[in-house]
């Protein structure tokens, strides 16, 4: 079985020095313009514990401080060297373009927390007439306020994706994933608009200084290739 790292041009000179999981050994794929960094795995597949996934991930980085990569999520295993090669050969011409696209990019993620909001708990009523109506328009208001704590959300999160979207090349966003997670999303950023980038961030914490935000990269652009690889 051969494990999948990432994409990268065929040029690459020479490996850099580091191990794949379990202290495998890196070689690469050829095929035309491309190469596919692999190691051999055997079975059981590698876990995805924190120790793995990090050693993952110093693949990755490895590379990307020589060139441009497309980088493979965790547990992207193929069962030969034909099969990796008939995924290069399938999908040639978009990862080409896919690697001239994202070439000198870099992907920065961004979390905001916000504080939780409190719920009320409604029981219902165990008497007609009144009572009733009473539980009725208790749970009016608290629609009510449950919509006005949205609208709220998705105001203050744009405030703080629209001037990061503007310095991106492309992006994504989530407002809401869970109660206290306001806004996830990632940007496609030249390597030079890093810096630019993470003072926009330190800015955007003076909207409401209660919030927590989480500036995370630079990264590999997991986000933003349009191949998804696998057998």
């Amino acid at each position: 079985m051969l494990y999948l790292y990432a994409i990268i041009d065929q040029s690459l000179p020479r490996l850099p020095i580091t191990a794949g999981l379990a202290g495998t050994r890196l070689f690469s794929l050829g095929y035309g313009d491309l190469a596919a960094i692999v190691s051999e795995v055997a079975a059981p597949l590698p876990q995805p514990t924190e120790a793995n996934a990090w050693q993952h991930e110093a693949v990755i980085e490895a590379f990307m401080a020589q060139q441009t990569v497309l980088p493979v999520r965790f547990g992207t295993v193929f069962s030969s060297e034909t099969a990796i090669k008939s995924i290069l050969e399938t999908h040639y011409s978009s990862l080409i373009a896919d690697l001239q696209r994202l070439r000198h990019k870099v992907e920065l993620g961004l979390r905001v927390l916000w504080p939780a909001q409190a719920e009320v708990p409604l029981s219902p009523p165990k008497v007609s007439g009144e009572t009733a109506k009473t539980y009725l328009r208790a749970r009016l208001a608290l629609s009510q306020q449950a919509q006005a704590q949205h609208q709220e959300a998705e105001a203050l999160a744009q405030r703080i994706h629209t001037p990061l979207a503007q310095l991106a090349l492309e992006h994504t966003s989530q407002i809401l994933l869970t109660p206290r997670l306001l806004l996830t999303a990632a940007y496609l950023l030249p390597q030079d608009q890093v810096s630019l980038f993470q003072q926009k961030v330190l800015e955007s914490q003076e909207l409401r200084p209660a919030l927590q935000i989480l500036s995370t990269g630079p990264w590999p652009a997991y986000n933003f290739i349009r191949v998804k690889l696998n057998e």
